[in-house]
C-alpha cells in the first residue's frame, strides 16, 4: 500500500475519491491511500503527491496546458 497525499479546493464525495483512489491504484499498481488537504487555493481538480511525485490535475495546470498548446 502506498500513502499520499490528495489536496483539493473542497472535500471530495465519497465517489470522487473512490474515483482517485482506484485510478491511482491501477497507474501504480498498488492500493493508495490518500490523506486529504483542503486548500481554497485550488480552483478545481486536484493535485496528488504520492512517493515524492506529483500529479497536478487542478484547473490551474490544465489551463497552462491549453494555453501552452494554443501558442504553438
Amino acid at each position: 500500500m502506498k500513502n499520499g497525499r490528495l489536496i483539493m479546493a473542497s472535500g471530495p464525495s465519497p465517489a470522487q475519491l473512490s474515483r482517485i483512489v482506484d485510478g491511482f491504484a491501477k497507474k501504480l499498481g498498488a492500493a493508495v491511500h490518500f490523506n486529504v488537504v483542503l486548500d481554497p487555493k485550488i480552483l478545481g481538480g486536484f493535485i496528488a503527491i504520492i512517493d515524492g511525485v506529483v500529479y497536478d490535475a487542478s484547473y490551474a495546470c490544465q489551463i497552462e496546458e491549453i494555453g501552452k498548446f494554443l501558442l504553438e
